[in-house]
């Protein structure tokens, strides 16, 4: 597969005819390497600069930039929409370039194109700085909603590029250090325009890790001058490595190689660490108790060899309606938002489906949290804040205390097992309690009885802070599953 790649100003003023040169010269460089070789080949651009049309801007738009500059805080769809406005031809544009086998996600902002290429899982990201541009550009006067688009820490796949116009130091103090940390911590690759002095490196960071960069130089400038040039990455996503090379036009009317800017060798690609929070030895290896002492050829038998998530019942607009789903798509984070309460039978499995939501959620950079009901010893915010304190020191360690503590809600998930074992017994406590759950995780999955009477006891005492909690009975094994089961175990123990 070919991804081409364009960091922005493609246009010069963001008109329309502009665009309509830009679609001309894009399908024939298309139609060119088709001819060379049939292979799938897909577009990604981000607009710069250029790709505004200023000529629409107006003082409504540039005092909803300086206000959202001076407090952040005022970020909103409004705010981004009026700054955009200026990038209607772009946007059209952009949006023509869509092509089979590409998936797109997210808005005009922050756009993702995803490719499956043999099995494995691209990501490119194109992010719109440009949004807030001015006609005279000045260094740290940039601005980006970062905390808007911080679940994309939560998303998986096997590469993943972000493309941007401006590089890094052009983005004001307020979104500088998070921005650059987000998309650092994302991208395994970082791709940017804009200076057009062109380079490639990586950087490491205590605390986005390993990342690599490509910096564009200039395909056609606005002067009469041939200082033309492109990048040319090659990926090896089995081998993971990647190879980085310039062509820079030369006298002789040709686009030639350059040592400059280029890297002659194969190097490895920046692994994005699935998590800074390492779990301690204990509670990994708790995670992986199955639940009981087996015997097995080879390597003792876990908690995933044997695990068949099971079904479990919502109902829906009554009692007369009941809807079946798998626990497995609690595995999706979105699914939990807003609390999921999961009741049933004695040994139905709520722990061991708590722990396969611990790992995967962990796997995908997320930080979990489980925690016993019954280390909740009072209804109290003090009562609450030791039981965090102690599930965080068990299961990362305590130098991790502080850095769980300063870590977006965005990231955390709590996992809250057999909440009705626990000391607090009235339906008023209880309700505060799972108030204050949900006012410190977006998300959280709680475990309990199938007596355990929600809707009837605690509800009524939680007034608005538990609306969006949506209240599941954990279903007995039928015959389907339990033959999954059996099958599981045959495969695992005959090996």
């Amino acid at each position: 597969m070919v991804l081409i790649i364009v960091s922005g100003d493609i246009a010069f003023s963001g008109k329309a005819e502009q665009y309509t040169a830009a679609s001309r010269f894009l399908e024939s460089v298309r139609s060119t390497v088709k001819s060379e070789k049939d292979i799938p080949i897909h577009f990604v651009v981000c607009p710069g600069n250029h790709d505004c049309d200023f000529a629409l801007s107006n003082k409504t738009r540039t005092l909803t930039l300086n206000g959202v500059r001076s407090d952040p805080s005022q970020f909103d769809d409004s705010v981004l929409e009026t700054g955009a406005a200026i990038q209607a031809a772009y946007r059209e544009f952009a949006d023509s370039l869509h092509s089979p086998g590409e998936t797109r996600v997210g808005d005009y902002i922050w756009s993702t194109h995803r490719f499956t290429i043999e099995g494995k899982e691209v990501a490119v990201d194109s992010i719109n700085v440009a949004w807030c541009s001015n006609l005279h550009e000045e260094p740290g006067s940039l601005i980006f909603p970062h905390e808007r688009y911080a679940s994309r820490l939560n998303e998986v796949s096997d590469l993943r590029i972000s493309v941007l116009h401006h590089p890094l130091n052009w983005f004001g103090q307020s979104s500088y250090r998070p921005f650059r940390e987000l998309v650092r911590s994302l991208a395994n690759v970082v791709m940017s325009g804009h200076e057009h002095v062109g380079g490639v490196g990586e950087d490491v960071h205590s605390d986005s890790g390993h990342s690599a960069y490509i910096e564009g130089r200039v395909l056609q400038s606005d002067k009469p001058s041939k200082d033309s040039s492109f990048n040319v990455a090659i990926l090896n996503l089995d081998e993971g490595t990647y190879l980085a090379t310039r062509y820079e036009w030369t006298p002789e009317d040709l686009y030639c190689q350059t040592d400059v800017g280029s890297w002659s060798d194969f190097r490895s690609l920046p692994r994005k660490a699935r998590n800074r929070f390492e779990l301690s030895d204990s509670f990994a290896q708790l995670l992986c108790d199955p639940g009981g002492v087996f015997q097995s050829k080879g390597s003792p038998l876990t908690l995933a060899d044997l695990y068949v998530p099971p079904d479990m019942q919502e109902t829906v607009g009554g009692a007369e309606h009941k809807r079946i789903l798998s626990t497995s798509v609690l595995e999706d984070a979105s699914r939990i938002e807003g609390g999921v309460l999961l009741t049933g039978e004695e040994k139905v499995g709520a722990t061991s489906i708590l722990f396969t939501l611990f790992r995967t959620f962990h796997d995908r950079g997320l930080v979990p949290l489980y925690v016993r009901g019954a280390d909740i010893k009072g209804f109290g915010e003090r009562e609450v804040e030791s039981a965090l304190r102690k599930a965080v020191v068990e299961q990362y360690g305590s130098e991790c205390v502080e850095r769980f503590e300063q870590t977006s809600s965005t990231k955390k998930v709590l996992l809250l097992d057999d909440f009705d074992d626990g000391p607090v017994k009235s339906a008023v406590h209880r309700a505060r309690l799972l108030a204050m759950v949900a006012s410190r995780f977006p998300r959280f999955v709680v475990t309990a009885n199938e007596v355990f009477d929600f809707d009837g006891s605690i509800r009524p005492h939680a007034e608005d802070s538990l609306k969006e909690l949506r209240d599941f009975q954990i279903l007995p094994m039928g015959y389907s599953l339990r033959a999954r089961l059996v099958k599981k175990w045959f495969l695992r123990t005959a090996a």
